[in-house]
Formats: C-alpha cells, sequence, structure tokens
C-alpha cells in the first residue's frame, strides 16, 4: 500500500526517529558532569573541530563560560 499524499512513508518514519534519538544520544553528555568532563568528551569526540572552531563558540556549545574554558584548557596541557 503507498502513503497517502502529504503521510510519510513507514520507513521515513523509523529513520526520522532513529536520527531523533542518535542526536539526543550524541548530546546528551552536555547535560551532565562537570564542565572538565564535558570539554574531555567534547575533545574524544570531535578532536577535528578544536583546531577551526573558536573557543568562546566551543564553550558556548558546552553551556560553559568561555572564560572556564580557558582554565580547563590551561590545566589540560600542565
Amino acid at each position: 500500500m503507498s502513503p497517502v499524499r502529504g503521510q510519510p512513508s513507514r520507513q521515513w518514519t523509523i529513520l526520522t526517529e532513529a536520527t531523533l534519538l542518535n542526536k539526543i544520544k550524541d548530546n546528551d553528555f552536555l547535560h551532565f558532569g562537570t564542565a572538565k568532563q564535558k570539554y574531555q568528551e567534547f575533545v574524544k569526540r570531535y578532536p577535528d573541530l578544536l583546531l577551526i572552531i573558536p573557543q568562546h563558540y566551543i564553550a558556548s556549545y558546552l553551556h560553559i563560560t568561555p572564560q572556564l574554558l580557558s582554565r580547563i584548557r590551561k590545566s589540560e596541557l600542565l
């Protein structure tokens, strides 16, 4: 049976739901742990982004201040 015009197919619905769940799981680390743990997880997941994205954008993504991110990065180098 073909889908009625304007209604998504069952496969499309399953794919969309799976994509949404993966996105939620992917960003779940942003809501738990300390700022340092969030940063460490970000580094583990997206090491290449550290080189191309300005620090204030990374801080915003992690829901921390740029100053705190700077202190975390400095402590990681020691």
